[in-house]
């Protein structure tokens, strides 16, 4: 297969995928069926939609960049912003595939997890994401927590899969990226809240420097009742069931 490329436009974000051992190691890992359907976020040159073709008949691409038209031409691409999407449309079950810009990639997860999440909206299967190195790091680190690791980790389990090289892109980003799976599989007793326990997190982390006692004080809520080695915590040494409590005695 030959990789295609072209002048990559700053202000979408484009660093075009070029290694076609990356390319199959992608695939690989999508475990694509005949019957499934492949959502692709951002297929550009189409290096990776061909093979997804060969895979499934069942596919959809979301492109922004309208000029990469005469490169999808013969696939099932609609040019509209991926993040204004109405993912009703989309049959339960399906399969994400993304390689997004780095500044879109918890917009991407909140729309298309954490919604479906909220809303009952049909979910993924699991997403097989390209983010920068660091952010997947953050995702998967087991010694500190963070307020998107925390959100997610509610919802769906995450995996780092491998490291892609900034040299395998065209044009080279200044950092290495990482393809990560996450699969869905909810956490969260039914009896919870998800979007107040999702507003709560987001105060619980609002300071990360900060004691937890500090970050609650806009609660306006008593915490006496909640340990004092506790409070003087800060929100990365919390467990996602320590969050839970934290909630539910609140």
């Amino acid at each position: 297969m030959k990789i295609q490329t072209t002048q990559a436009k700053k202000h979408f974000g484009q660093n075009f995928l070029t290694n076609q051992d990356v390319l199959t190691k992608i695939i690989e890992n999508s475990q694509i069926q005949e019957e499934d359907f492949v959502l692709e976020i951002g297929p550009g040159t189409a290096n990776l939609t061909q093979l997804i073709n060969q895979k499934t008949d069942r596919y959809l691409g979301l492109e922004i960049d309208e000029t990469l038209m005469p490169f999808l031409k013969d696939y099932n691409v609609k040019f509209e912003d991926s993040l204004r999407f109405d993912i009703r449309d989309l049959p339960d079950k399906y399969k994400l595939i993304a390689n997004i810009p780095y500044y879109i990639t918890s917009p991407i997860l909140n729309h298309y997890l954490m919604q479906s999440y909220i809303n009952s909206w049909p979910m993924p299967k699991f997403m097989i994401l390209m983010v920068q190195k660091e952010f997947a790091q953050k995702l998967t680190t087991t010694k500190k927590s963070n307020l998107l690791q925390t959100s997610i980790s509610c919802v769906a389990d995450v995996e780092y899969l491998f490291t892609v090289p900034s040299k395998d892109f065209d044009p080279a980003p200044k950092v290495d990226s990482a393809i990560i799976k996450i699969t869905p599989n909810p956490k969260i007793p039914k009896d919870v809240e998800f979007k107040k326990f999702w507003s709560f997190l987001k105060i619980l982390h609002s300071n990360p420097r900060k004691t937890i006692k500090n970050n609650l004080k806009s609660l306006k809520k008593d915490l006496s009742q909640i340990p004092e080695e506790t409070l003087k915590k800060r929100p990365e040494n919390l467990s996602l069931e320590d969050c839970l409590n934290l909630f539910n005695h609140l």
